[in-house]
C-alpha cells in the first residue's frame, strides 16, 4: 500500500449517459454517449450493510457478520447549464422532447412524464499507478431541487438512488462529449433574468427574492428479489410531486391576499443569454400556504412562503422551454 500524499478531489472527474432504457435496468448503451461534466460536490457511493446473527452459541462472543443489501446513492450538485440542462431535467422529470432546429437553434421541451430514465455515472479517481474508473449504474433521481436566487448561478440538486457499483481500470467512454469549459457550457445565472422575465400570473413582478422549486419521484427502494444477491432489481416512480419556496419583499397587501386566497396561481421565470440560449421555467397552478407578516426579525419585511403545484389544464405540473444549439440525440435514452 503506499504512502505518499492523499489525492485531491478537485482532481476526480465525473462522466454521465444515459443506460439503454430499451433494456433491462441497468443496462448500459452499448455505444456510449457520456458528457463530462463540472460540478459543484458528488456524494454518490456503494454501501453494503453486514448483518450480525444474535443466535446464542453457548458463548457471550458473536459470530462473524455476513453482507446484506447493497444500496447505491448519493447527492450531485452543479451549477446548470443551456447545454446539458435539457438532459439533467429529463433524468429528473422524465419527459423531454425536441422540435425542428430554426437556424441551428432546437427548442427542448421538459416535463413531468409517465416513466424516468436510467442513467450511469462514472467517477475516475487518479490514483498514482493508474486512475481507476468507478461505475454506477442503474441511477434515477429520487428528488431534485431548482435554486433560482437574486444572486449568482442556477443551481440544481438531484438525490440519487441505483443498482451497482464496478470499478475498472477501463473508462465506460474512451472519448465523451466536454462540456466542463464555458465555451462549450453557457451557465445560468441572474444577470440572464431580464426584466419583466419573472411573472405571477402572467403579470411582471419585482417581488420575487429568491424561488427554489423542488420535487419527489417518491422511488421504491426496496426492490430486492430473494435471488438478486442483495443487489436492486429496479426502481419504481411513484407519483411525482413539485414544491415551491421562496421569500416575497412584502410591499403590498396583493401579496399578503395572494398567498391567502388558496387559489391556483401561475409562476413563470425566464433567463435569456442572446438570441441563441434562453431557459423558460412554467409553473401553471400553484397554491401556496397561506401565511402573513411578521417582525421575527429587523429590517425590511419580508414574507416566507411555501406552496405545491398541480397539473393545470394542459396536464403539466412544471414545464422547461430551452433552446439551444444542441441536436435533440444528445440526450437519447437508448
Amino acid at each position: 500500500m503506499s504512502l505518499g500524499e492523499s489525492i485531491s478531489v478537485a482532481n476526480f472527474k465525473l462522466v454521465l449517459d444515459f443506460e439503454d432504457n430499451t433494456a433491462a435496468y441497468g443496462t448500459v448503451k452499448a455505444t456510449p454517449l457520456g458528457k463530462r461534466i463540472a460540478y459543484d460536490s458528488e456524494s454518490v457511493v456503494a454501501t453494503t450493510a453486514l448483518e450480525q446473527s444474535l443466535a446464542m452459541t453457548g458463548t457471550r462472543g458473536l459470530t462473524a457478520k455476513v453482507p446484506g443489501n447493497h444500496d447505491v446513492g448519493g447527492q450531485l450538485v452543479l451549477d446548470q447549464t443551456f447545454e446539458l440542462l435539457p438532459f439533467f431535467l429529463r433524468w429528473a422529470w422524465g419527459s423531454l422532447s425536441t422540435g425542428a432546429p430554426v437556424s441551428t437553434v432546437y427548442p427542448h421541451t421538459a416535463k413531468i412524464g409517465e416513466s424516468l430514465p436510467v442513467a450511469v455515472l462514472e467517477k475516475e479517481i487518479p490514483y498514482p499507478a493508474g486512475s481507476e474508473f468507478f461505475l454506477y449504474d442503474g441511477l434515477r433521481v429520487d428528488t431534485w431541487s431548482l435554486k433560482i436566487n437574486a444572486s449568482g448561478f442556477l443551481k440544481l440538486t438531484l438525490a440519487l438512488k441505483g443498482g451497482k457499483r464496478v470499478i475498472g481500470a477501463v473508462a465506460y467512454d474512451a472519448a465523451p462529449t466536454d462540456y466542463r469549459l464555458p465555451a462549450v457550457a453557457h451557465k445560468l445565472h441572474h444577470q440572464m433574468i431580464p426584466g419583466g422575465e419573472a411573472k405571477i400570473d402572467g403579470t411582471a413582478t419585482l417581488q420575487i427574492l429568491e424561488l427554489e422549486l423542488s420535487g419527489a419521484n417518491n422511488l421504491v427502494a426496496d426492490d430486492f428479489a430473494v435471488s438478486g444477491l442483495g443487489y436492486r432489481a429496479g426502481l419504481t416512480p411513484d407519483y411525482a410531486k413539485v414544491n415551491v419556496r421562496g421569500t416575497f419583499r412584502n410591499t403590498d397587501i396583493a401579496i399578503v391576499n395572494l398567498l391567502n386566497d388558496g387559489d391556483d396561481h401561475a409562476l413563470a421565470v425566464k433567463y435569456v443569454d442572446g438570441a441563441s440560449r434562453d431557459a423558460l421555467f412554467t409553473l401553471g397552478a400553484v397554491q401556496f400556504d397561506g401565511t402573513d407578516p411578521s417582525a421575527a426579525q429587523r429590517g425590511d419585511s419580508r414574507l416566507q412562503f411555501t406552496g405545491e403545484a398541480h397539473m393545470d389544464g394542459s396536464g403539466d405540473t412544471i414545464t422547461a422551454l430551452i433552446h439551444n444549439a444542441i441536436a435533440g440525440t444528445e440526450y437519447a435514452t437508448s
